[in-house]
């Protein structure tokens, strides 16, 4: 478990930690120079995790099953976000304004997408939605 508030402001580069399952709240933010992120078995995100890190182009997140608000957000060279846990249920404010967000893989699994999900990424071209999904909040993809 990386707990709350840690490595906000580091010059990492690189996350190599698929051994990581549950990252807590505040957790990586305005990491400038991180570029690339491993957390293959992470299956619990906190609030406000992964923001503001402007060199991160893209992210794979096979086995998140929870995941909080306001994660991925204004990362501006965010080109990929892809989702892959079935057990995910509900996506809230994930990848908002990242300007080079292409693509988004969401898993058949989730029911809800939130408010201001994937809102003002301009670029995103390739959106992949849910059969089962049963609500769409205000804001989403404005």
């Amino acid at each position: 478990t990386v707990k709350m508030g840690c490595f906000s402001f580091c010059n990492v580069v690189r996350l190599d930690w698929n051994y990581i399952t549950s990252i807590e709240s505040n957790c990586f933010e305005w990491c400038d120079n991180l570029e690339y992120v491993d957390l293959d078995r992470t299956v619990t995100i906190g609030n406000n995790v992964l923001n503001y890190c402007k060199s991160l182009r893209s992210i794979s997140l096979p086995l998140a099953s929870s995941i909080g608000s306001n994660i991925l957000c204004q990362n501006e060279s965010l080109e990929s976000i892809e989702l892959a846990c079935e057990d995910l249920k509900e996506i809230n404010t994930l990848g908002n304004d990242c300007a080079a967000l292409r693509e988004i893989r969401i898993p058949s699994g989730v029911i809800s997408v939130g408010y201001r999900a994937f809102y003002s990424c301009r670029a995103l071209a390739d959106l992949t939605l849910p059969h089962g999904l049963v609500t769409i909040d205000i804001l989403v993809l404005q």
